[in-house]
């Protein structure tokens, strides 16, 4: 009687290895799935102006909006990572862009989609979709400008954890591609007259990347809701984004180190847009 129980409870438990081992499986071959398909997007009809008249202004903008902290300031490629979740090679973009068109850079920055038809794993997309043609034209010539550099990333990594698996089959983290709302409007191509629609724009293209396109916040990369601005004057907001240093003095770990690297390089007037729109938008007197 013991013998048959323990044989029986055998293989309760090997049955329920294997539905263990099956459901790795399957989260592994769905992921597999979803960053190996290709997505027949087209190719924008988009004539951009790429001339760089001001080296010095497009190198500011092009480090704003974070593509430099990614491939390295000489686009000599870097490393992404969010620990416990993925760690990515951004590859040297000296070498990537001569072997795409601006169409296909458009496809790629707005889309999230690269030249084999493959979503652009970590590419912030989302973030640039509502980019300005004319920004847009003046970031790919700047880009494209950059004399070659040597490889300074990892080469290909791409290292995705359990966990960010498991959140790219349940919805919960998306690829750059899926992440696109295309119904949402495109700030650089609305009206810019005033601090609140600058200050948008601006937020848009920048804070976005890790705050969310409502700029409510990330519970997964551990950025809080944008309404924290409410506590803060100018000088005070404009020390936060230029140090990394809030109310407080603390380390804000990430934040911290972006504003160090790129968000030092905002201009007085467009830090006062930023924080007029951000107090009107969360309903600060």
């Amino acid at each position: 009687m013991r013998h048959r129980a323990l044989g029986v409870l055998r293989r309760v438990v090997l049955s329920f290895l294997v539905l263990i081992a099956l459901g790795i499986g399957a989260v592994y071959a769905r992921t597999a799935w979803i960053l190996g398909r290709t997505h027949d997007v087209a190719l924008p009809a988009v004539a951009l102006n790429t001339t760089v008249t001001d080296a010095t202004e497009a190198r500011r903008f092009t480090i704003l909006i974070g593509c430099l902290s990614c491939h390295g300031r000489t686009g000599g490629g870097g490393r992404v990572s969010m620990p416990g979740v993925f760690e990515l090679g951004a590859p040297n973009l000296t070498k990537v862009l001569p072997t795409y068109s601006d169409a296909e850079l458009v496809r790629l920055l707005r889309a999230g989609v690269r030249r084999d038809g493959r979503t652009a794993l970590g590419m912030p997309a989302a973030t640039f979709y509502p980019m300005s043609d004319d920004d847009l034209g003046r970031v790919i010539g700047y880009l494209r400008s950059l004399p070659p550099a040597a490889d300074r990333g990892p080469g290909p990594v791409r290292h995705l954890s359990f966990r960010a698996r498991i959140g790219l089959v349940i919805g919960r983290f998306r690829t750059s591609m899926a992440a696109i709302d295309p119904s949402a409007p495109r700030w650089g191509e609305q009206p810019r007259s005033t601090p609140f629609e600058r200050g948008r724009y601006l937020a848009s293209i920048t804070c976005s990347e890790c705050h969310g396109r409502t700029f409510g916040g990330d519970a997964d990369a551990g950025s809080p809701s944008l309404a924290i601005a409410r506590g803060y004057d100018l000088p005070q907001f404009a020390h936060l984004l230029r140090t990394g240093q809030p109310i407080g003095g603390r380390d804000l770990g990430e934040m911290s180190e972006a504003a160090r690297e790129d968000f030092v390089n905002f201009r007085d007037d467009e830090i006062a847009d930023i924080f007029a729109f951000l107090r009107r938008e969360f309903g600060a007197p």
